[in-house]
């Protein structure tokens, strides 16, 4: 009989040598796979978290551009970078690698600085960048969140709007005020003045507005009415004297409330003497919850915002925007009380009493009408950003 066990033998071991290069095989292929899913475990993590930090750059951007409070312009971590730099991820000109030569700043170029966000663990940096678009007033803000696992890049439009505030009359008036102008010392002026209050050559516009009536002109008639005829020649701007007109589109609550949200002093309600509510290099926008009694000399620049009412004497002389809720009596006595720019007032949240009067002009009172005090508001207050394109990447 022939032997066989020899051979049997040869391809057992044969068998094993096979089925142990198959499970190292296995064991690798496995090994791979966990670790392949460890990483895309990894980037699905921290991309999640990558991605509110930059969320939330383009939020600190917009509110830095708003407010100015770094002085950066919303720029974060890419103050110093300029196009000279836009070297991609691996800092060298030339190589062609990520974010090169794509008009924004990229983690690895030179003059970028990520500052760090989330915890220790995420190990991750941001930086966000605001330039001017081609479209008008809009800026482009891009925000990069990255650590050695993933980037999360968000890019915005943003659009700006100007704050605007209404240029139509020295005084402007709710239709249902009761008017009390008396003496011969007071003068409500609608041609145009600069800061300095000398004459600024351009249109006038009326000494008093009102909104416009329904018909039209039924408004102007009920201020007219509250006129006596030997004051007509102290209302003087636009047109017939006195110079009362009729305006659209002013709205005394909004315009409050956008002074109101730009406010940078608070005064409790009551009585203030020898105040001095902001200069020309630093206008203030001052807010009172209350009614307001200024006596003594006092000067401003800025915005006057009060909820409640008002009342001048003494001397005081403001250049910007009084925008009044409630009542405004200015009776000023020896050089008086001067503003340059526009007065608003309202009844808006009250009723009116017609057994009194809500704007009361007696002594020497002045306002004057200056496009340069409203302009110079403007040029004070919050400029609002809105978005107006997302790209996540």
């Amino acid at each position: 009989m022939r032997n066989t066990t020899g051979t049997n033998d040869g391809h057992a071991i044969l068998i094993v040598l096979i089925l142990m290069t198959f499970l190292a095989a296995l064991a690798t292929a496995q090994f791979a796979v966990a670790q392949k899913n460890s990483q895309s475990a990894a980037y699905l993590r921290d991309y999640c978290a990558l991605k509110q930090y930059a969320d939330s750059g383009i939020g600190l951007a917009m509110h830095d551009l708003q407010h100015d409070l770094s002085g950066n312009k919303g720029k974060i971590g890419t103050v110093s970078w300029t196009v000279a730099s836009d070297y991609g991820r691996d800092g060298y000109a030339g190589t062609l690698d990520e974010g090169e030569g794509d008009g924004v700043p990229t983690p690895g170029e030179p003059n970028v600085a990520p500052v760090s966000v989330g915890p220790s663990s995420l190990a991750a940096g941001l930086i966000v960048h605001v330039a001017d678009s081609g479209f008008a007033n809009t800026k482009r803000i891009v925000a990069v969140a990255a650590n050695a696992n993933a980037t999360a890049t968000v890019s915005t439009f943003v659009r700006s709007t100007p704050a605007s505030l209404p240029k139509v009359a020295a005084m402007y008036v709710d239709p249902n005020l009761a008017l009390d102008l008396k003496g011969n010392a007071f003068l409500i002026d609608g041609n145009d003045h600069k800061l300095d209050g000398t004459p600024l050559s351009g249109g006038a516009v009326p000494g008093i507005a009102t909104a416009i009536g329904s018909p039209a002109g039924t408004n102007k008639t009920l201020l007219l009415s509250q006129i006596p005829s030997k004051s007509y020649d102290q209302i003087i701007g636009k047109d017939t004297s006195p110079s009362i007109g009729e305006q659209a589109g002013v709205d005394l609550a909004t315009i409050f409330n956008s002074l109101k949200a730009a406010k940078t002093v608070t005064l409790t309600p009551g009585t203030y003497s020898n105040s001095t509510m902001g200069t020309l290099a630093n206008p203030e926008f001052t807010y009172v919850s209350g009614d307001l009694q200024l006596s003594g000399n006092g000067t401003g620049a800025g915005a006057l915002v009060v909820e409640g009412s008002v009342t001048f004497t003494g001397q005081f002389d403001f250049k910007g925007i009084v925008v009044v809720l409630g009542d405004i009596r200015l009776t000023g006595g020896g050089a008086g009380v001067h503003v340059y720019g526009s007065v608003l007032a309202g009844e808006s949240f009250t009723a009116v009493d017609t057994t009194s009067s809500d704007v009361t002009l007696s002594g020497n009172a002045d306002i004057y009408y200056s496009s340069e005090a409203i302009s110079m508001v403007e040029g004070n207050m919050r400029t609002s950003y809105a978005i107006v394109y997302w790209d996540d990447q």
